[in-house]
């Protein structure tokens, strides 16, 4: 990966700590960026603390965790860790890299249902 651009991939809201971790310890990952909440319809349960007292985060090397504050409940974050604030320290100058067609974008894994997931 290049330094002036980022590859990302998605992870599933439903995943325990360690599966995301797994996934997460698989690409790399330099930076976790999460909402402080999920929201579904049974009910709201923490997503960034559950996963950031895992002991499988603390062992990813990340450079950055970004929080979204997605249901107005200002979580008690650490100074850089809000989506809010990084965006609003922002220059409003934001110029297009130009990419090769097959530059590398997005990673996906399979479920990992019947083994380790494969990226």
């Amino acid at each position: 990966m290049q330094p002036d651009r980022a590859i990302y991939t998605v992870l599933f809201a439903g995943f325990s700590a360690d599966a995301a971790a797994l996934r997460l310890q698989t690409s790399r990952a330099k930076v976790l960026v999460t909402a402080d909440r999920q929201l579904s319809a049974r009910q709201a349960r923490p997503i960034a603390g559950e996963r950031a007292a895992s002991p499988c985060q603390r062992r990813q090397g990340w450079e950055a965790v970004v929080v979204v504050d997605r249901t107005g409940s200002a979580p008690v974050l650490q100074a850089g860790e809000s989506v809010s604030e990084l965006v609003a320290a922002q220059s409003d100058d934001c110029p297009c890299v130009p990419l090769e067609a097959n530059a590398e974008s997005f990673l996906i894994f399979t479920s990992g249902t019947e083994s380790k997931p494969k990226a």
